[in-house]
């Protein structure tokens, strides 16, 4: 297998050399976190947090590499971090189905949803990804996965998106 993804989600600052290095280097796509507050600001407005990076302009245009800027950073979407705490509890509530007083799921899915729709905005395509984890996460991953599981299964019952495991490479196809 040969990389053809950069993930490269903390870095402090960008050149046009990057886009050329790494299109050199055959990568097909590039995904990174941090970038200026107001650049940031800029693009959601503008819907271009994803572009073809201009590689150098000494160079042919087959430096120039599709990327895209993570939308929340590198964290899952707000209310959706199940990682579990030192209690043993998840900071976020878990999505819970078992039909007793505290079944949130409708208002939980529906909140992710909101939250989803909200981030598309920011973006020309109908295709976002959206992220599960952060750094330090999946200790223990049963409680991501067992959430994100009822998610899919309840949020794709919804006409308006449709949720599923995925990868960069996959995504940037």
């Amino acid at each position: 297998y040969i990389p053809v993804i950069g993930w490269q989600i903390d870095p402090f600052g960008h050149s046009s050399f990057q886009a050329s290095a790494f299109a050199d280097m055959c990568f097909i796509g590039e995904f990174f976190a941090r970038i200026d507050y107001g650049d940031q600001a800029k693009r959601e407005k503008d819907q271009t947090l994803e572009m073809i990076w201009r590689g150098s302009v000494s160079r042919p245009l087959e430096s120039d590499i599709f990327t895209h800027k993570l939308y929340n950073h590198y964290s899952p979407l707000p209310g959706f971090f199940w990682e579990l705490q030192a209690d043993g509890l998840p900071r976020d509530p878990p999505i819970i189905d078992d039909g007793s007083e505290s079944d949130n799921h409708e208002e939980r899915v529906k909140l992710y949803i909101e939250e989803a729709l909200d981030q598309a905005k920011h973006y020309r395509t109908n295709h976002i990804l959206t992220l599960m984890g952060e750094d330090f996460t999946y200790n223990t991953g049963s409680p991501w996965y067992e959430n994100m599981d009822k998610l899919m299964q309840y949020a794709n019952k919804d006409d308006r998106i449709r949720i599923f495991y995925s990868t960069p490479s996959d995504y940037t196809r």
